[in-house]
């Protein structure tokens, strides 16, 4: 069952995920502001490449940061798919200023997760969470077919990463907080990030069921 969150869970799921992602970047400082907004209105959706390309990059992050040569970049790739996917059906109804919105995600992730691999213990947890959410991840390759016709199943793309993007602002929020809040949170980590990941898995698994069926209609 998906909770809803606050009131503003009677509006529109495509009005909540801009709010979310004005508040996401609200909680970044003046220099990730600047980096988040430059890939946001570059006009460029994502290709299967800067997915590829955002792995390969994690990991090398991650090894110099930490010294430790393991690929943790496989973990992320099926969410990542899921916002490139996303951002690449952006400009196909997917609510208002959809472009916008769809790179806004893909940017998001990418930047919170850039901004999280040093942090050791932290990222370990929250690369193991991503790929168990990866698991459900909208991306079939039909979707991009299915989308224009089925406002319910836009409505779903657009829940889905709403909570991604909640997901990132508790990944800005610790990265960007002290030392002794960050400790702190890292002991609540399930606490904070438990629900949100049940919503996401919950939500892919309405996803692919509403493809399955939206694909039988379609080869009636």
């Amino acid at each position: 069952m998906l909770v809803n969150r606050t009131p503003a869970a009677a509006q529109k799921p495509e009005i909540r995920l801009q709010h979310a992602l004005r508040e996401f970047e609200t909680m970044l400082t003046k220099d990730q502001r600047q980096i988040y907004n430059t890939r946001v209105r570059s006009g460029r959706p994502p290709s299967m490449e800067d997915v590829f390309e955002t792995m390969s990059e994690i990991d090398r992050e991650s090894q110099k940061e930490r010294g430790i040569h393991k690929c943790v970049g496989p973990r992320l790739k099926k969410v990542l798919e899921a916002c490139q996917r996303f951002a690449a059906i952006g400009d196909v109804r997917i609510g208002g200023s959809q472009n916008l919105i769809a790179c806004g995600v893909w940017s998001a992730v990418r930047l919170s997760l850039q901004m999280s691999v040093g942090n050791g213990a932290f990222f370990d947890k929250l690369s193991i969470l991503i790929m168990e959410i990866g698991r459900t991840a909208p991306i079939n390759e039909e979707i991009g077919l299915l989308v224009p016709d089925s406002p319910e199943l836009q409505s779903l793309i657009a829940e889905y990463m709403l909570r991604v993007v909640c997901i990132c602002k508790e990944m800005v929020k610790m990265t960007n907080c002290s030392l002794s809040r960050f400790t702190s949170s890292i002991s609540g980590f399930d606490a904070t990030f438990g629900q949100l990941s049940d919503e996401v898995k919950t939500i892919g698994h309405v996803i692919e069921k509403q493809i399955a069926l939206l694909s039988a209609k379609t080869n009636l």
